[in-house]
């Protein structure tokens, strides 16, 4: 699907989905910034699979009427304008119950949070699991990405 539609068009499919799934309990917004087609097809797929379980766990385990997807290129904070040196950043957060009452591990010990990290890391980021309590829980991963010299700003 992401080699035919790309990764943005299937990560809205997967949204409305994952709503429809909810039974209409739960609105998902889904917010990308810059062609994500630049992205490895690797890339591209492991960022749709760490995606679908966050999602899958807010279905879960949530409770949660409200969740957001944000995706996006951002600039290295400390390189010049420039740079080749972007981050994807990913975040994945919900309205709903925290770790604590939700059953996940704020550690991020479970297997669906594991298996995130473990994408992540692959492509040579870092995962942040934030637990908000009864604000809801947030996942945020920060991705080192090159950009070829045509994309640079």
């Amino acid at each position: 699907e992401i080699d035919d539609f790309g990764l943005a068009a299937s990560l809205a499919v997967l949204a409305r989905d994952h709503e429809r799934l909810a039974g209409g309990r739960l609105k998902i917004s889904l917010e990308t910034n810059g062609d994500l087609r630049v992205l490895p097809p690797t890339a591209a797929s492991h960022v749709y699979r760490i995606v679908q379980e966050g999602l899958t766990n807010i279905n879960k385990h949530a409770h949660a009427a409200q969740a957001r997807v944000d995706l996006g290129f951002r600039p290295e904070a400390s390189a010049p304008t420039s740079s080749k040196r972007r981050w994807l950043t990913l975040t994945i957060e919900n309205d709903g119950c925290g770790a604590a009452d939700s059953g996940i591990v704020a550690e991020g010990n479970g297997f669906g949070l594991i298996g995130m990290r473990e994408r992540v890391m692959a492509l040579g980021g870092q995962l942040d699991i934030i637990d908000l309590g009864d604000r809801g829980f947030k996942l945020h991963a920060m991705i080192p990405f090159e950009v070829s010299a045509r994309l640079v700003q």
